[in-house]
């Protein structure tokens, strides 16, 4: 369980599942009024947002809620992932060590840049797919978050990256030799 200090007393919550099933994830939130289940949606996130007493308040919270927001978003490729360090990349084990170390070098960790009338402008290494980017967003007081910039800076890397099928979060594994969306191949055996 992970405290969310910007929805009070709400913290994120995982359930594995496995070992009878297909080893996956649900991500939810657990807090006084009950529980809600994650999707992967972002319509979602935004919907608990108007019904809570979303509170940023400070840089930390800003940037709390921008790692939390990205990290429960989901798309063809996969899962969203703010990556601070070059140590947070899931490599796979074929990832040569040239390439660790080229892209680590240009890993940062998130940061504010500016806050100002309940805007927060942030800088993430954001890990999507196969590729990483540096990225500038615009987290608003709402809970809102808009990618303003997305400039890629390694790309066909070889990661685990996450899919989500209905609302299970499994791992999966690339076909290099022709990366599209749709040729997402095998499911690792287990999560790390």
């Amino acid at each position: 369980m992970l405290d969310l200090p910007f929805y009070g007393d709400w913290q994120l919550c995982e359930a594995r599942l496995g070992p009878d099933t297909r080893p996956g994830a649900l991500a939810f939130l657990c807090g006084p009024e009950g529980g809600l289940l994650l999707s992967g949606a972002s319509d979602l996130i935004h919907r608990f947002n108007q019904a809570m007493q979303l509170t940023l308040g400070s840089d930390d919270g800003y940037l709390a809620y921008g790692r939390f927001f990205y990290s429960m978003l989901r798309s063809i490729e996969g899962r969203f992932r703010i990556i601070d360090a070059p140590a947070e990349i899931p490599w796979l084990p074929e990832a040569t060590a040239n390439q660790v170390a080229a892209v680590g070098r240009q890993v940062r960790p998130m940061r504010l840049t500016a806050l100002e009338n309940g805007v927060a402008i942030a800088e993430a290494c954001l890990l999507y797919g196969n590729f990483i980017s540096q990225s500038r967003l615009r987290i608003h007081a709402t809970g809102m978050v808009e990618m303003t910039e997305n400039e890629p800076i390694a790309t066909s890397l070889l990661v685990r990256v996450e899919a989500l099928e209905s609302t299970v979060r499994y791992e999966i594994d690339f076909d290099l030799a022709n990366p599209e969306p749709s040729n997402a191949l095998t499911r690792s055996p287990a999560m790390p």
